[in-house]
């Protein structure tokens, strides 16, 4: 059996809760949310926290990830918010998306959400395709770096599943293509491939 050696311990400051959402980077940064509500970008190298900012005030965050051009970082509350976080502007939030619809269930059935990130080849879209977790059998599927602060009016793309299979509980992207997967809260994994938007 392999054992594994800790090498330290990151700094998070006083009671910080759960930590709910780590992702490393390709040049060894972590980003890290916990249950305080806020974002922390640490260098492993050095152990520095690099960027710190309050992501939300009443929710708790449940997933971040780095953007694939690493200038910036989602983050996904439980609330349904989902947000765009610039690395080089303070942390200032460039974008988001109400995702209540989704996330918000009198059942409650899921209180941590994630989504899978797929950057198509520049080709096809230059735009990172979003998939999220869901409290119903559809999944919102977002386009990154839209602007969209009137979500009032917004219309949400949305992957349909099969109402049987209850609220989607994990998903992902094939590492190249145009498919993605889906797990359910009854038990099936579903695979669609996303059709490509002709100009």
């Amino acid at each position: 059996m392999r054992t594994f050696k800790q090498l330290h311990t990151l700094p998070l400051g006083n009671d910080p809760g759960v930590v709910r959402s780590l992702c490393f980077n390709h040049n060894g940064k972590i980003v890290a949310a916990a249950e305080d509500g806020w974002v922390r970008l640490f260098d492993v190298n050095t152990r520095a926290s690099i960027l710190n900012w309050q992501a939300s005030e009443d929710a708790l965050v449940t997933a971040v990830r780095f953007s694939a051009d690493q200038n910036s970082v989602y983050t996904l509350s439980d609330d349904g918010m989902f947000c765009e976080w610039s690395l080089h502007d303070s942390a200032r939030c460039l974008t988001y998306h109400n995702l209540s619809q989704f996330c918000a269930s009198p059942q409650n059935l899921m209180t941590r959400h994630e989504f899978a990130l797929h950057s198509p080849p520049s080709a096809v879209s230059r735009k990172e395709q979003l998939l999220c977790t869901s409290n119903t059998c559809d999944a919102p599927l977002l386009a990154a770096g839209e602007d969209t602060q009137d979500d009032t009016t917004q219309e949400i793309e949305v992957l349909s599943g099969e109402s049987s299979y209850g609220s989607i509980t994990s998903v992902d992207w094939h590492p190249s293509n145009p498919i993605c997967t889906t797990g359910t809260f009854s038990g099936a994994i579903c695979i669609s491939e996303l059709a490509v938007q002709l100009p």
